[in-house]
């Protein structure tokens, strides 16, 4: 009997022994480091300019590499920047916005895909088509509702309530989290019924710990959405002590006596937080393609 060549992507290993298929294939590989070095470059010499003087970064021809590192350097900006109090602040609205996410969203999903009432079909278009309005056009409006939040006619300002009603409004992790629970046979909803489960307890006891996955996912992208977050603080936060450090980065790198090994530092600690998440939970990052995918 044949045995059947082992494949590996679009090529087999049969394919490899052509010559053609070898340049193809070497072809590739050189496009992929060339992409990975185009990638890479930016963030490094971002990095590596954190640890320079002023003067170095200056210096022509300029220097790739720092000449000296200086760590009590380092320790001296952080302490003149003062932005413990601001990274505190960033984790804690990450944390928020993590929890409204999963409750909002999780809720919502688990509402579309189990509880199947009338009209339930065209409020879930209503959800889709929220998904193909342009942010600016939302911008606006949302501040408003911000500055005289409705029927209690009190003001967001300052606060990080706005930030978590954002995430928590998320109409691509309401599809995502319904069409995860989709995959989630309704026997084991019906028989938690029969037991007399409501359901706000059958969706912490049952669905939550059946979907792992879709959560791992979204509160992954929930958690590292403060530390890229820009427009949406900027407007409704202006207490500095309160402001996440997107926009402490924005602020000071408009001021006079802002060093640039200082910024350069100041970005490098805004990477840290997203960086170590993705190193630790790249797995569950990449999967989270296929999450809303999933069919029963």
């Amino acid at each position: 009997m044949k045995k059947t060549s082992s494949t590996t992507g679009i090529m087999n290993s049969s394919d490899l022994k052509l010559a053609r298929y070898k340049c193809l294939y070497g072809f590739f590989i050189a496009f992929l480091v060339i992409a990975c070095l185009i990638s890479v470059l930016p963030t490094l010499w971002v990095v590596l300019s954190a640890l320079k003087s002023t003067q170095e970064i200056y210096s022509i021809p300029a220097t790739f590499f720092p000449k000296k590192i200086d760590v009590a350097g380092v320790a001296e900006v952080l302490k003149d920047l003062n932005i413990t109090s601001n990274i505190i602040c960033t984790f804690i609205l990450s944390v928020l916005e993590t929890l409204s996410m999963i409750l909002v969203c999780g809720l919502g999903g688990y509402v579309f895909s189990k509880l199947r009432t009338k009209g339930m079909g065209i409020l879930f278009m209503l959800v889709v088509w929220t998904m193909m309005v342009p942010g600016t056009m939302r911008l606006v409006p949302l501040y408003m509702t911000f500055v005289d939040f409705p029927v209690f006619h009190v003001s967001l300002l300052n606060t990080y309530i706005p930030m978590c009603l954002l995430a928590a409004a998320n109409s691509f992790n309401v599809v995502l989290f319904k069409n995860f629970f989709d995959s989630i046979p309704g026997s084991l909803v019906e028989s938690a019924q029969l037991d007399g489960c409501n359901r706000f307890r059958i969706f912490l006891s049952i669905i939550i710990p059946l979907s792992v996955p879709a959560i791992a996912f979204t509160s992954i992208t929930a958690f590292n959405a403060p530390w890229g977050s820009y427009l949406m603080p900027m407007l409704v936060i202006t207490n500095e002590k309160l402001q996440p450090i997107p926009t402490i980065i924005f602020r000071l790198k408009n001021s006079s006596a802002m060093k640039m090994n200082s910024y350069m530092l100041l970005l490098v600690i805004a990477t840290i937080p997203p960086t170590i998440v993705f190193v630790f939970f790249q797995k569950q990052i990449m999967g989270g393609i296929n999450v809303g995918a999933v069919k029963g």
